[in-house]
């Protein structure tokens, strides 16, 4: 502007264009300086935003880890608990079964007890049955041979009428023991019964059996003409079974062949076998047995149709007897007859 004044504009001109390019150098400096204070506190704002999003990272990993933990301090502790409740269950698992096994025990003892009751119960009936049984079928008997022997003492009584009445007493005590001998044949039965597993097997040979039996009875069919046939005396056959159990079955069986037969008659005992049984068979020409007979037979204290050749005693348990000790022994009992055409009973044992 001075020079200006004094006219010289070159000067004026120069010194202006001076002056505009220090004011533009001024505005330059201060707009970077301005530009720099605005980065510098750009950066610290970003630098303090990282520092509060670190921080925040920071803290969020914290409570990130302190969560972890807890969340495994939670698991830990569920598996223990869960462990526990395992372990408890388990025990209690074991302790209910044991308890349920014990049951069982105190039950099957109380069961065993209260079967053994009921037999002992069944056996004291049968027993009065059969003492009951016993004692009315004596009855009669005794007040014959009491009546026998009050004709025998009389005086006008001949010694030929008391030979007579002697033998007839004879014949009535001989019935009395036979009726005696079957009740407490079916008495022991009912005993064996209730200890089964007693019971036991041998080997032995059927031929040393029969031939036992028919040693005797010799003496009771010899008494009635009656002759006693053992059928492939030779043979060789071995029974595995209960031998005097098997005894008895076949004493009551041929007992009765002589009792139904009529004199001078034939009884047959046949043994033969196969793969599976053991067969024994005795064969009689007695009055033989009607269908009703055969069903009701083995029943006990059952009157047959047919009736003994010498009026001897029968007190309808011989067959029942027969029939319980055959399932006693698993032996298969059965018949054969026709009326008038004899009875054949066959014993089927079984090999194993």
């Amino acid at each position: 502007m001075l020079y200006e004044a004094k006219g010289d504009y070159k000067n004026s001109v120069k010194y202006n264009a001076l002056c505009n390019f220090m004011k533009d150098s001024v505005q330059r400096i201060e707009t970077q300086s301005s530009f720099a204070e605005v980065e510098a506190k750009y950066k610290a704002i970003e630098k303090t935003y990282e520092n509060e999003l670190l921080t925040s990272k920071n803290i969020n990993l914290e409570n990130e880890s302190k969560n972890n933990t807890i969340l495994s301090i939670t698991i830990m502790l569920l598996l223990i608990v869960g462990l526990f409740l395992l372990i408890n269950l388990s025990t209690v698992r074991k302790t209910k079964n044991v308890l349920i096994k014990q049951n069982e025990v105190i039950e099957a003892k109380n069961q065993e007890s209260a079967l053994q009751n009921i037999k002992l119960t069944n056996l004291l009936e049968e027993n009065q049955i059969l003492m009951g049984v016993l004692a009315h079928d004596l009855r009669s008997p005794l007040v014959k041979v009491l009546g026998l022997i009050n004709l025998i003492e009389e005086k006008d009584t001949s010694e030929e009428e008391k030979l007579e009445y002697i033998n007839y007493i004879q014949g009535i005590c001989k019935d009395s023991l036979q009726l005696i001998q079957d009740t407490i044949d079916l008495s022991e039965l009912f005993q064996e019964k209730n200890a089964a597993y007693l019971i036991k097997k041998e080997t032995f040979k059927a031929a040393e059996m029969t031939n036992e039996i028919l040693k005797t009875f010799k003496g009771s069919a010899l008494e009635k003409s009656i002759e006693i046939k053992i059928i492939n005396e030779q043979n060789n056959i071995d029974i595995y079974n209960s031998r005097p159990h098997l005894k008895r079955i076949l004493d009551n069986l041929v007992s009765n062949a002589i009792k139904f037969s009529p004199t001078n008659s034939i009884i047959n005992i046949d043994t033969s076998e196969d793969n599976y049984f053991v067969k024994i068979s005795v064969k009689d020409n007695g009055p033989g047995f009607s269908k009703m007979d055969k069903e009701n037979m083995f029943k006990r204290f059952e009157k047959l149709s047919a009736k003994p050749t010498a009026k001897e005693a029968s007190s309808g348990l011989g067959l029942y007897i027969v029939k319980q000790l055959t399932e006693l022994i698993g032996v298969t009992i059965s018949v054969n007859s026709e009326v008038g055409k004899g009875a054949e009973f066959v014993l089927s044992i079984p090999k194993t």
